[in-house]
């Protein structure tokens, strides 16, 4: 970024010099100015004048110590009014400038604050006419935001986003006419919130609050469904950090019913995207019991679900869930228009959910199942009688891409048969080290890449596993189609850190010869001369 560093030495160039410097354009940036020891250099610099200068960044050291002249050196630090983006960091002094909520900066579409950690409250910036995307972090001092705060109502904002307000409690004042283009709201780190409003925000396509452990969802006292939009909109419900939420979740979907069956259009009319996370980085919690795991999934769901408008979701993401299982999802109607599923950091799990019957499932992602020891595809936590009827069907019917990462006890992965993953196109196994064989997989399959299986020894399915795969060939490579003759469709192979793997390349250079690209290791390998795979 072109700017200026101011410098405490006395031989450096000083801020006052850019006073004739008025072609200065674009984006430029003024730092170190925690080293300004004169307020007059900052009134010589004349920002005010550089007309050309579109994107302002006024940045002080945050590991600096405060000092006396910080307020006066930003106020003097007023840039042209045609300015379009300013962004203000490691400020130390108490308050924010006259002139950052001066009506004359109309053209303001973008202002990010980060550690103004002095400010007691924010800018009233909701009378900026054109202001777009508002970013504040690290105003640790703030403790409410009130009605000064919207006071013009943020005509044109669309995206807000408030992290790290250590001791921000409320936010109250919002009327009904405020916000009305706001698209995106984020919320996260803001350890102490305990309550917010949002008044028919009818735009809202993304909200997502995190690390917020204070915040409960209790009607008329923080988060109403009723404040959330209406009509067709594309929404992504996230639930962050639910330990101990099944009284939150109840009082969610009490909101939920409340206003589902009032008069007014229902809310979540088109859900895309759903997602549901435990903090899996803190509170690991020994004693977390299925059935509290259980208690909030069901809760959540179940309430949703009765409501109509949340039936076209179609990607769901479970993170950090501490629960071995979540059977209670079994078989509801929601869950089959699924087309992508992310199971991340479900470190307790033992039995994954039966996915292989979603029809309209098209990538599957799951990370860190760290007590998964086994994968059976058409059998886990499906009961006796519904056995029979799942073994006649195709498993995942239409799923392309399919990827499993740190599984570090993963051994077998049982349960296929010829037929199974008809238009797989992706595979990917990474850090699996004890994962001993793959399945039968379809001729369909055009990229496999694998990566840290240290016991997987072959690309065929193992003589050793045959009551787990209902067909097996022993001289048939997984890529080939099932019909004899028909060239292999892999376009794409990668093997990284596969000792034994790559040894048994070695041995079947000829078989590998027709993948267009083969990497072993991250080096592109040629094998139609047949010099060998290492060569």
């Amino acid at each position: 970024m072109p700017g200026f560093q101011v410098s405490p030495k006395h031989n450096h160039a000083k801020l006052g010099e850019l006073k004739d410097m008025n072609n200065i354009r674009g984006v430029f940036a003024i730092s170190g100015l925690e080293n300004l020891a004169d307020v007059s250099e900052a009134k010589k610099a004349c920002l005010d004048k550089k007309r050309n200068i579109s994107f302002l960044h006024l940045e002080w050291d945050p590991r600096a110590a405060s000092s006396s002249i910080d307020e006066e050196v930003l106020e003097s630090l007023k840039p042209s009014v045609k300015l379009v983006g300013l962004q203000i960091s490691g400020f130390k002094g108490p308050s924010y400038p006259s002139w950052l909520v001066d009506q004359s900066f109309f053209r303001l579409g973008t202002i990010e604050l980060e550690l103004c950690e002095k400010w007691i409250s924010l800018p009233p910036l909701g009378q900026l006419p054109s202001l777009k995307l508002l970013y504040i972090s690290n105003a640790r001092a703030v403790e409410y935001i009130g009605r000064e705060f919207f006071s013009g109502g943020f005509p044109r904002l669309e995206e807000l986003t408030l992290g790290s307000l250590n001791n921000w409690k409320s936010w109250c004042g919002a009327q009904e006419r405020d916000c009305p283009k706001l698209k995106k709201l984020s919320i996260e780190r803001c350890g102490n919130l305990e309550s917010f409003s949002l008044i028919n925000l009818g735009a809202l396509e993304d909200m997502s609050i995190s690390r917020c452990p204070k915040l409960r969802c209790v009607p008329g006292q923080s988060l109403e469904l009723s404040h959330l939009p209406c009509g067709d909109c594309n929404l992504y419900l996230v639930f962050r950090n639910v330990h101990d939420a099944s009284e939150a979740a109840s009082n969610f979907c009490h909101d939920a019913s409340e206003a589902a069956s009032n008069s007014r259009p229902k809310v979540y009319r088109e859900v895309r995207i759903w997602e549901i996370e435990w903090d899996c980085c803190t509170n690991d919690r020994s004693n977390f019991v299925d059935s509290v795991a259980e208690e909030v999934l069901g809760k959540l769901y179940h309430s949703l679900a009765a409501l109509w408008n949340i039936m076209n979701a179609n990607k769901l993401v479970i993170r950090g869930h501490k629960g071995s299982r979540f059977a209670s999802l079994r078989w509801h109607p929601f869950f089959y228009l699924l087309s992508s599923v992310s199971l991340i950091q479900c470190t307790k799990y033992e039995i994954l959910p039966p996915l292989s019957q979603l029809n309209f499932l098209k990538e599957l992602f799951v990370e860190g199942a760290s007590s998964l020891e086994s994968f059976m595809q058409n059998g886990d936590d499906i009961p006796e009688e519904g056995w029979q009827e799942t073994q006649a069907r195709i498993a995942f019917p239409r799923l392309q891409k399919l990827e499993f990462h740190n599984m570090p006890v993963w051994k077998e992965w049982l349960g296929t048969k010829e037929g199974d993953f008809p238009l797989l196109r992706k595979l990917i196994l990474k850090h699996c080290p004890r994962l001993m064989a793959l399945p039968h997989l379809p001729p369909s399959l055009e990229e496999l890449e694998l990566e840290a299986c240290h016991e997987l020894t072959s690309l065929f399915d193992s003589p050793y596993h045959t009551k787990s795969f209902i067909s097996f060939n022993p001289l048939r490579w997984l890529s080939l189609s099932a019909t004899e003759g028909t060239p292999p469709i892999l376009q794409h192979m990668s093997l990284t850190n596969c000792p034994l793997l790559l040894t048994w390349c070695e041995g079947h250079s000829r078989i590998l010869a027709d993948i267009p690209n083969l990497l072993i290791d991250g080096v592109q390998v040629h094998t139609r001369d047949e010099k060998g795979i290492r060569q």
